[in-house]
């Protein structure tokens, strides 16, 4: 590997830390302004991030295949016919984008950033990277960049929980991003810890491998909703866009009026579509708080629930009856998948464990599906030499037990501080109900727009989720489509519905009543390109044909009786009112 020559620079240069899909898009994005050079280090041998090196046996993108699209970059083959494509046909597609768009060029692997410095000057920062060859008998090189582009991941360095004394523990134990393939867990006794996706994947995959025995453990439970809705219609595609993060009144968009309006709607629904109230088909280990939309980041991973359910509806005649036929079919050879709240506290020798409620099971296996450290060791506000001005904030401990902070994220949508605008952090944010690569991608869009000063307003946050007690979800948890419209409107990419309706009925049509599609945002403004017309009145039009029809007449219903709330809000703030 060999350094950038500083010299060489005719443009100002940016450093991108990471080559999965944040990373990709961050430098195709920047490359096409053609105001700057790139070039990512990457400290694998392959471009993917998390989807090449943390997946297993059978994984499949839990978000649909138009929703986790680039913008101008389609799937095709095989998995454009498909909903959700396996994990390596997403990989597939990441591999044709940066063929497409010519990235390899711009990318060194096996390049671990070591270590980033910036100049004293806040007011021109320039930065210094120390860069670890990984090849044999790599050097340490330093590069110059005018710019750093984070993109290391949300999951990059494995959370283990402390558990008291847990080297006594004579059994196997990993964290769930070890895991590769079933056949582990034959005749074992597995203990789970953590109910994410991934927990809810590798329990069901302890069970059909034929364990001895499953227990999944979560301290506060899971909310579940399955990622596949209706045929055709994923479940990230019922969901619209007028009234709910466009066109939405501040009053009504601050007092959440909307999600506490259809919340009982929906707990209704899922009481009398599957049973229960506290998720859909979810008889077991439901949340410990009370669930509420726009509180939550739902589990969309629900092949376990079958294995949960099989002996729960078994004492229920309802459940044996009506609600059994929502589960898939199982295998009688393989056990049920208990549940417990209690979490592991210590190790009492040998495969013993105690439990937080005072019990002590015996495991040959335990798996722990906690998630993730949000660190960034490479940063200069770790080594102790200077300070990033950046906000701590602690660790919520949700299902894991470790007290270790994270490191904070910046405080303008979580790209930026407000007075270091050339460092991004692109990636570090989790929706309820969307995915994290059209996210990065309009993120690497409202940089740019901030660092040339371009963007059009600014507008105070209206996405975050309205869970108080859990601070990390407060840090980087948001509903989706309201941060891709924040950061659409400060950048002046926001459709004008009007406009569309005139235009496209199919463009303005399926954006009101369709989902926030990152290719809507580049119909207009800085990032317009001339297929997004023809992508939004084909491909984004299908979802919301392919819903029932009664669905999109409530959705209709819904939105109508919104607007005359957003009018009454409008009417009484321009007769009545200065402010808020």
């Amino acid at each position: 590997m060999a350094p950038c020559q500083d010299n060489a620079m005719t443009l100002p240069h940016i450093v991108i830390i990471g080559a999965g899909p944040a990373g990709l898009v961050a430098l195709k994005t920047i490359l096409a302004t053609q105001q700057y050079t790139a070039t990512v280090y990457e400290t694998s041998d392959t471009i993917g991030g998390t989807f090449r090196h943390k997946t297993y046996d059978d994984g499949a993108l839990v978000s649909s295949r138009l929703l986790t699209a680039f913008s101008d970059f389609r799937f095709t083959g095989e998995a454009s016919k498909k909903d959700h494509p396996s994990i390596p046909e997403y990989l597939e597609y990441l591999e044709q984008y940066a063929d497409h768009f010519n990235l390899y060029q711009h990318i060194h692997f096996q390049s671990d950033v070591t270590d980033i410095q910036r100049s004293r000057s806040r007011a021109r920062p320039k930065y210094t990277i120390t860069i670890q060859d990984q090849a044999p008998q790599g050097s340490t090189i330093t590069v110059r960049a005018d710019a750093v582009c984070i993109c290391s991941g949300l999951h990059n360095i494995p959370n283990t929980p402390r558990i008291t004394d847990f080297q006594q523990f004579t059994g196997h134990s990993f964290h769930s991003s070890q895991y590769k393939e079933r056949s582990i867990f034959k005749n074992q006794r597995v203990l789970v810890v953590g109910a994410g996706e991934t927990g809810l994947d590798i329990a069901y995959r302890a069970a059909i491998a034929k364990a001895d025995s499953v227990l999944l453990s979560a301290r506060s439970g899971f909310l579940s909703v399955p990622h596949e809705w209706y045929k055709s219609a994923p479940l990230d595609s019922f969901i619209t866009n007028l009234c709910e993060c466009a066109y939405s009144h501040r009053w009504v968009e601050y007092w959440k009026i909307k999600w506490n309006f259809t919340t009982p709607f929906i707990r209704a629904g899922f009481l009398l579509g599957s049973g229960t109230s506290n998720g859909w088909n979810q008889w077991a280990l439901t949340k410990t708080t009370t669930v509420a939309r726009g509180h939550h980041i739902i589990n969309k991973s629900v092949k376990a629930m079958a294995y949960i359910n099989r002996p729960l509806k078994q004492k229920s005649f309802l459940g044996r009856w009506l609600y059994s036929k929502l589960d898939d079919e199982t295998d009688p050879e393989c056990p049920d998948i208990d549940t417990t709240y209690s979490v592991p506290v210590a190790a009492l020798g040998g495969k013993r464990i105690a439990l937080s409620d005072g019990s002590v099971e015996e495991f040959d296996t335990i798996v722990f599906a906690t998630g993730y450290k949000q660190k960034f060791p490479f940063l200069f506000h770790n080594n102790g030499q200077e300070d990033n001005g950046l906000e701590e904030e602690d660790e919520d401990g949700e299902d894991d037990g470790d007290d270790d902070g994270d490191d904070p994220l910046p405080n303008v949508h979580n790209i930026i501080q407000d007075e270091e605008p050339t460092l991004s952090f692109i990636g570090f944010v989790r929706p309820n109900v969307g995915a994290i690569p059209p996210m990065a991608e309009i993120q690497v869009m409202w940089w740019l727009a901030r660092m040339s000063g371009q963007l059009c307003c600014s507008c105070p946050p209206s996405y975050h989720l309205m869970n108080k007690t859990n601070k990390r979800i407060g840090g980087y948890a948001v509903d989706y489509g309201a941060y891709m419209h924040d950061l659409a409107r400060e950048m002046g990419s926001a459709p004008d519905l009007f406009k569309w309706l005139w235009t496209s009925p199919k463009v303005g049509i399926g954006y009101a009543l369709g989902q926030s599609y990152p290719t809507y945002f580049c119909l207009e403004g800085p990032y317009m390109f001339a297929e997004a017309q023809g992508i939004a009145e084909n491909e984004l039009w299908e979802p919301v044909v392919a819903r029932p029809w009664v669905t999109n007449v409530v959705f209709v219903l819904i939105i109508a009786l919104f607007g005359v709330l957003n009018g009454a809000c409008v009417l009484l703030e321009t007769l009545f009112l200065k402010q808020f």
